[in-house]
């Protein structure tokens, strides 16, 4: 019996304490007189910055409508996760320092810890080897090496780019707030050039300083033959009579039973055909035709032939055509065609190369093909960075540049009097331009960029966030009669201008140069037809597009 009272003693005893946490945790509450306390709260990260996500926690933020920023700048787009995270993006406009607030259905509850809203400042460091490029003073780097970016409030940088329009995801780099460590791929264009940095919010920032991508890094050594730092050109060897033709597989040391002309024997594949082989592993092939394939390769240095070859090149992906120049669509003596893909290297030099490729069916029997680099195009086998030629620095300073719309004084695109008028005044944008709004967007850009003789890039970077390229290029001794402020022709590739199109709303690919500077550039078409003399007629109804060097 006694036992049985100290235990429904001891039962009461707890009831008791149970009932006073109860009644102690109803007292503590919030002002907001919501009967679930915000306790526990947590910001993460903090410094951070616009465009960034940030994470906050409350045992009752789920039911939350909005959460308000510094500033007074609310988001109500929300991604919940269980019954305390809330995830959102900081929104522009927020104010540098100050409390978030939380709208519950109780009331707002504002979190007490102070947020601070950084801009990163960046400068880039090698953090290595510290090389500096004595001709320039600025660090030098190369594929492979890692790059240091130091400042704050970098976790909100979704993507790098890199000279050559290289584009590393944050996935692909180490983030923490204040540095972002990256390998520089194999591929990056060897120019002189500070880092861009695309930020959550779409926005694009630069490092502080230039560096120089013209190190030497480290490049496997069985691509450098092919790809010397970054590209290289091939095509038919010009010293040779006859580069194509079939020999002893094994044995051969180039053409002997059969040697044909290989413009007769090849055609678009003849002399004026060249090849591409691109760090990493990008190979294009181009015919005399203008044709294009494109895939990748691969060399295998560990499969010779006895002492006969070196190893073998491959193309392992892309356009069903794609081959080596020559590689056509054949039976090969055998019982069925394809595309030659896979190749015993014979001689390889800096300069020159000779390739076979084994008959399938009739083993003993090879094609040989001698190719030579393109000394015109491509990078060779190193130096320094590429060297871009006086009359390209306007439109690519060292060797890219962003363009955007030039609405300084007025109209940016449109239609205006092209003999008179240095802005369109008759139909134009951004006021009145129904046909603009339909395109790109104002804050649309588009980067020039050159990576050597016929490597021209410009890509456009719509406002909805995508982007497209294609190729383009200039020519400054080339002028219009009649239109003498005509200064030169700017033509494109697979790809317009923004907004590139004319009256009638085609795309347009060949533009004249009306006013060029190192931060302005002009284009017009006519639309009065080519022979229209614009001197003689005293006016006439031109296409206009003006743009201006972004800022860095």
């Amino acid at each position: 019996m006694l036992d049985m009272k100290k235990k429904v003693f001891l039962f009461l005893q707890v009831c008791v304490i149970l009932c006073a946490v109860c009644l102690s945790s109803c007292n503590d509450v919030i002002e907001n007189n919501d009967d679930r306390a915000s306790k526990g709260t947590s910001i993460i990260p903090n410094p951070m910055t616009v465009g960034q996500k940030v994470t906050i926690s409350g045992p009752n933020f789920r039911e939350a409508s909005e959460v308000v920023f510094p500033g007074g700048v609310s988001v109500s787009n929300l991604t919940r996760s269980g019954d305390f995270q809330l995830s959102m993006t900081v929104p522009s406009g927020a104010a540098i320092i100050g409390n978030i607030t939380v709208k519950l259905p109780g009331g707002d509850f504002t979190i007490p810890t102070e947020v601070i809203i950084v801009t990163p400042k960046t400068n880039i460091a090698i953090p290595d080897s510290r090389e500096i490029n004595e001709e320039n003073g600025l660090f030098w780097v190369g594929p492979n090496d890692k790059l240091e970016i130091r400042g704050e409030g970098l976790g909100a940088v979704a993507a790098l780019v890199l000279p050559g329009d290289i584009t590393i995801e944050a996935m692909n780099f180490r983030k923490t707030e204040s540095l972002i460590e990256v390998y520089i791929p194999m591929g990056v264009a060897r120019l002189v050039a500070k880092v861009q940095l695309i930020m959550h919010d779409g926005s694009i920032q630069y490092t502080s300083n230039e560096v120089d991508f013209s190190g030497d890094g480290y490049i496997p050594p069985e691509l450098l033959p092919f790809c010397g730092r970054s590209f290289k050109v091939w095509s038919w060897d010009e010293e040779e009579e006859f580069p194509f033709g079939n020999g002893g597989y094994g044995s051969g040391t180039g053409p002997a039973w059969w040697k044909p002309d290989v413009d007769v024997q090849f055609g678009v594949h003849g002399r004026g055909a060249k090849m591409s082989f691109q760090l990493p592993n990008k190979m294009t092939l181009t015919l005399k035709d203008g044709t294009v394939y494109e895939g990748k390769f691969k060399v295998d240095l560990t499969k010779p032939v006895g002492t006969w070859s070196k190893g073998k090149l491959e193309v392992t992906s892309g356009d069903e055509q794609l081959s080596i120049i020559g590689g056509t669509y054949g039976n090969y003596n055998g019982s069925y065609s394809l595309y030659p893909k896979i190749f015993d290297i014979i001689t390889l030099t800096n300069a020159e190369m000779m390739l076979a490729f084994q008959y399938p069916e009739e083993t003993g029997t090879a094609n040989f093909y001698m190719f030579r680099v393109r000394e015109d195009e491509g990078e060779g086998s190193g130096g320094g960075a590429i060297r871009v030629p006086d009359e390209y620095k306007p439109f690519v300073g060292g060797g890219s540049k962003i363009w955007e719309w030039n609405d300084a004084d007025g109209n940016c695109y449109g239609k205006g009097d092209g003999l008179n008028e240095d802005n369109p005044t008759w139909w134009a944008a951004p006021e009145g331009g129904k046909k603009f709004e339909a395109e790109e967007g104002m804050k649309a850009t588009m980067t020039l960029t050159y990576a050597g003789k016929g490597n021209l890039k410009l890509t456009k970077n719509k406002e909805d966030g995508s982007s497209e390229s294609g190729s383009w290029d200039m020519d400054m001794s080339a002028r219009k009669d009649g239109w003498k402020r005509a200064i030169g022709k700017f033509t494109t590739d697979k790809i317009t201008v923004l907004s590139g199109k004319d009256d009638g709303g085609k795309d347009v690919f060949e533009y004249w140069i009306l006013k060029m500077s190192d931060t302005e550039m002009m284009l017009g078409k006519s639309e009065e037809g080519d022979d229209w003399d614009f001197e003689k007629e005293g006016w006439g109804t031109a296409s206009l597009w003006l743009f201006r060097a972004q800022e860095e």
